[in-house]
């Protein structure tokens, strides 16, 4: 009897019998006032008139609204998402898919807060954008940071799950903590971005008022936020390729601005030093010619050019050390590293300190010498910038994985910025981490000192 072809028969049963009800209880009274027949007929007329609106309203009226709201409701979703999948794949800038995700959830759910995150790392999310109309909050702003999603357990409880969450109030629980974009809200609901079984971030919304958002919504929510999560893939690579052109263009131009250089130095070097060293010795030569009968001076002139000879060998040998050191084909990281730590303890009155919990095997030529390359850089830019009294540098392999670190108590920087302002010595040295299928971060901060990391997979343990 639960078939809904069965729910017409059955009001109009229910109605019928109410009418009857109605009916036989207006003519008691009615007869028992004894009224005049006209007046009977009159009263009976208006008595089941109104008490039969009630009944017809309940049963007829009210289901045929609510029947047309759903209607209206259901079509208004369906062109909301077909607006929002013609409009999706139109456009790979990522701010634009951002900008119709949020709005588009906007024609289905009202929020006073929204924030779309993505994850850059298991441990790292990005605010991309936000919207808001509340007090307190940052209105069509785009991307403001990012923060580990372990920080905030409802946060990490919906991208660990990849299910929806719904908090009717957020003061009721206690282990929710507030990103700055939810910093008034009190309905709170998470809806995660799931792109080809794997995720890649959330969206969340938020109410200023309690209770606001129901499963329902949470539904809507879903219905745009899994049209756009593919979208936002897309948008999300596109940008990454764009960026790493960009990246790659800046590099490539700054290396061959550096390779000029170098060569430019190599060659003063050469002129400028080794080259008039040679001059002297040749014109001294040519004067020994002459005091060939001269035992005593021809003595003198001898101890000068073997002391210019040797100042001239050991111009060859730093240069040649500079371009890459001799030490580290013949003994290998470690003894390169040690010799660079007391070359430069030496010249600038550092401490140094290295820490090899490596082990003696020998790296591939190619892994120690981008190792090499990066502490070399790293050490180039402590003696220059950092102003530091301290240097220590460890390297270890453990754990099938290969890591170096060096770290310095020198001024310090904002390590955030530092990739948007181009450096190419970091620059280099990331390109380099990935070149044996690792990466480099860098923790830094203004006088707290500079902390460069290097993981890597072991090549011995593949």
């Amino acid at each position: 009897m639960n078939d809904p072809l069965f729910s017409p028969t059955r009001r109009l049963i229910t109605v019928l019998v109410l009418l009857f009800l109605i009916e036989a209880v207006v003519m008691a009274v009615i007869d028992y006032l004894e009224l005049p027949r006209l007046v009977e007929a009159i009263l009976d007329s208006f008595a089941l008139i109104i008490l039969a609106m009630p009944v017809l309203y309940l049963q007829f009226i009210r289901p045929m609204i609510q029947h047309y709201q759903a209607a209206v409701e259901a079509r208004r979703t369906a062109e909301t998402l077909r607006n929002t999948s013609l409009e999706l794949s139109r456009t790979l800038d990522l701010n634009r898919v951002a900008d119709i995700l949020l709005n588009q959830v906007r024609e289905l759910v009202s929020f006073d807060y929204a924030a779309l995150y993505l994850l850059q790392s298991p441990s790292w999310l990005v605010t991309k954008a936000t919207r808001g109309s509340g007090p307190g909050t940052v209105s069509g702003g785009q991307e403001t940071g990012g923060f580990d999603p372990q920080s905030s357990p409802l946060i990490d409880r919906v991208l660990k799950e990849q299910e929806s969450l719904l908090v009717p109030d957020i003061q009721a629980v206690r282990d929710w903590i507030q990103p700055a974009e939810m910093a008034s809200a009190r309905s709170w609901m998470g809806i995660p971005l799931v792109a080809g079984g794997r995720k890649i971030g959330l969206c969340s919304f938020g109410h200023a008022q309690p209770d606001t958002f129901t499963q329902e919504k949470v539904r809507l929510a879903e219905g745009v936020v899994s049209q756009a999560a593919v979208a936002i893939q897309n948008a999300w690579l596109f940008e990454q390729v764009q960026t790493g052109r960009e990246r790659l263009k800046t590099l490539t131009r700054k290396i061959v601005e550096v390779q000029e250089t170098e060569k430019q130095s190599v060659a003063r070097d050469l002129y400028d030093e080794v080259g008039q060293a040679v001059v002297s010795v040749l014109y001294q030569v040519r004067l020994l010619e002459q005091k060939i009968d001269q035992p005593e001076v021809l003595r003198n002139q001898i101890s000068e050019l073997d002391r210019d000879l040797s100042a001239v060998l050991e111009n060859l040998n730093t240069l040649a050390v500079n371009l890459r050191p001799a030490s580290l084909d013949h003994l290998g990281l470690s003894a390169a590293i040690q010799q660079d730590l007391e070359e430069i303890s030496q010249k600038n009155g550092l401490v140094v300190q290295f820490e090899n919990y490596g082990g003696s095997a020998r790296l591939p030529d190619a892994v120690e010498t981008v190792l090499y390359r990066i502490v070399q850089e790293a050490l180039t830019n402590i003696t220059k910038h950092s102003h530091a009294s301290q240097v220590g540098i460890c390297f270890e392999r453990l754990d099938r994985q290969i890591k170096m670190i060096v770290e310095d108590d020198g001024v310090g920087f904002n390590a955030e910025t530092i990739d948007q302002d181009g450096c190419l010595g970091i620059m280099g040295m990331r390109e380099r981490a990935e070149m044996i299928g690792g990466e480099l971060s860098i923790e830094s901060a203004p006088g707290k000192g500079t902390t460069i990391i290097v993981t890597a997979p072991d090549p011995e343990e593949r």
